[in-house]
């Protein structure tokens, strides 16, 4: 333990007399001048009691067979491989086999269930709750997705997108989706600012941007048009002239 390293306790440099250890010699606990190795603390880190910002903590084990690893700046993973890699990412939070196992960089995620953000590296402030959610995401930012599958397979995935049901928004890598249902919008590739509402709704739109897609198993017009409404197979708009029509009355506006 170096100079300065254990103030709280007012140990002088090179002595440690409350147990007649003289300096440089720490026997049977085996911790080496400047090392505490076995929680990682490095020399200076500990002043009253508290733990410099900068200090990486890592410490892992086994509850129950479940392997659990903590580190510094409140970052946790629970579960074989859960948050492996993290090297400088703040606050995150996985719970799941592999969940969050690539994150290096990335700060404010959190993952529940298994590959839950596996491939995320550099991306902040994703949830994800449901097996495999999110998976590919590597960069994207702000991004939710509850379901399984959920937003899985999109490489580069985009930011703030929204996906609610089993694989909703599956294919997004693009930005502003919104889509809640199981299997709403999950063709979208290149799409943006797009909203669904109801099961398998706009799952053909591709590349479409601004649509709004309301109802079970409802369709857009076209997998690639920009601004179609289509509430029901009913109500249908076009969103850049205001025009409305209904398949009972033709054209309303």
């Amino acid at each position: 333990i170096a100079d300065n390293a254990v103030d709280s306790q007012h140990y002088a440099a090179d002595s440690i007399d409350a147990e007649h250890y003289a300096a440089g010699s720490v026997d049977d606990t085996a911790i080496a001048t400047n090392a505490v190795t076995s929680a990682k603390i490095a020399a200076d880190a500990i002043t009253g009691g508290k733990l410099a910002n900068d200090i990486a903590i890592s410490t892992s084990g086994t509850f129950n067979g479940t392997e659990i690893i903590t580190y510094a700046s409140n970052n946790l993973g629970v579960g074989v491989a859960a948050l492996d890699n993290r090297s400088s990412g703040l606050r995150n939070s996985a719970f799941g086999d592999s969940a969050l196992e690539d994150t290096t960089e990335g700060s404010n995620n959190s993952a529940f269930g298994k590959d839950s953000q596996e491939k995320n590296i550099t991306g902040n402030y994703n949830s994800s709750f449901g097996y495999s959610t999110l998976y590919s995401n590597e960069d994207g930012d702000r991004n939710s997705a509850f379901g399984a599958i959920a937003m899985e397979s999109a490489q580069p995935l985009g930011d703030d997108n929204s996906a609610f049901g089993f694989q909703a928004l599956e294919e997004c890598n693009s930005d502003n989706n919104s889509a809640f249902g199981s299997d709403s919008l999950k063709g979208v590739g290149s799409g943006n600012n797009n909203t669904a509402i109801g099961y398998d709704s706009g799952s053909n739109i591709t590349s479409g941007d601004n649509n709004i897609i309301i109802g079970a198993n409802i369709a857009a017009d076209s997998a690639t048009a920009d601004n179609q409404l289509n509430i029901g197979n009913t109500i249908y708009a076009d969103l850049s002239t205001g025009d409305i029509w209904t398949t009972t009355t033709g054209k309303i506006k």
